[in-house]
C-alpha cells in the first residue's frame, strides 16, 4: 500500500533509478475463482474523509487534494 507512493517520491530524483513491483489486478476470470480476497487493488481505491480518527480525517482530505497532481504526473486519471 506504501511502495507505490514511496516509489513515486523516490522517482522524482533524477539520480534514483526506481523498479516497483507487484501484482497486476485480478480478471473477472480470476475474480470468480479466488477464495482469499485482499482488501483493495491500487487501480481503484475509495478514499472517505468521515473516520472515527481526527487524525484519519485531516490525512484523508490532504491526500484527495493531491488526486489531481497525481493524475497530471502519471498521465492516468
Amino acid at each position: 500500500m506504501f511502495g507505490s507512493s514511496a516509489a513515486r517520491h523516490a522517482s522524482a530524483n533524477p539520480s534514483i533509478k526506481v523498479c516497483l513491483v507487484g501484482p497486476s489486478e485480478p480478471t473477472d476470470e480470476e475474480l470468480s475463482q479466488r477464495e482469499i480476497f485482499g482488501s483493495h487493488y491500487d487501480e481503484g481505491r475509495i478514499t472517505r474523509v468521515l473516520d472515527n480518527s481526527p487524525a484519519c480525517q485531516i490525512l484523508s482530505k490532504h491526500a484527495i487534494r493531491r488526486y489531481k497532481e497525481l493524475e497530471k504526473l502519471s498521465g492516468i486519471t
